[in-house]
């Protein structure tokens, strides 16, 4: 599964920077979810800790790391300050991100006393160069993501679509293989 996107405000963002284009709100949602990594981290480990405690104890926990929103090489808006770089910050955002993601996977497998639970990191290169190009307005239908204008379901903006999913599913299958459960008979 995937966690924590929402946690640093994922729709204000693209909603922001994606859909209005708007430099100085979508400065601000990216500078504000930069801020609010370190308590995701925080609700990240007791999310899984809940998770991890209804499943069966020989189960396995994959959480999955986000693709990059854009492949453009440049995006920057205008904004009150000038030319905000929207790219480099989005890129800080992810960075962080995957960091915190993978460090709330090492806490919960430490409280636990086990490894079972991973973090997927290979989702953005799985996604690499079908992520949307935001220099290009039109949709392009080897885009992973939905574009906006692309859905008539707007909460599924910047969402992946279903070959995105299938190559979200390929990460996942790729690191199950590497941690086979171990039968125990019991179910």
């Amino acid at each position: 599964m995937t966690m924590g996107g929402n946690d640093v405000g994922f729709t204000d963002i693209v909603v922001q920077c994606f859909v209005l284009r708007l430099g100085d709100p979508c400065r601000n949602a990216l500078q504000g979810a930069i801020a609010d990594i370190p308590a995701m981290k925080e609700q990240l480990v007791a999310g899984m800790t809940v998770i991890r405690s209804k499943m069966r104890p020989d189960a396995q926990f994959m959480l999955i790391g986000y693709p990059n929103l854009t492949r453009a090489t440049t995006y920057g808006l205008l904004s009150t300050q000038g030319w905000y770089d929207v790219k480099a910050d989005l890129a800080k955002l992810m960075s962080l991100g995957a960091q915190v993601q993978q460090e709330a996977v090492d806490a919960v497998n430490a409280s636990s006393g086990k490894k079972s639970t991973y973090y997927i990191s290979t989702v953005d290169e799985a996604y690499a160069g079908h992520e949307i190009n935001q220099n290009n307005l039109l949709p392009n239908p080897n885009d992973w993501l939905w574009n906006v204008g692309e859905t008539w379901v707007i909460p599924e903006t910047y969402h992946p679509k279903p070959a995105g999913w299938a190559a979200a599913a390929q990460q996942v299958s790729a690191e199950y293989a590497k941690h086979p459960l171990k039968k125990t008979g019991k179910y």
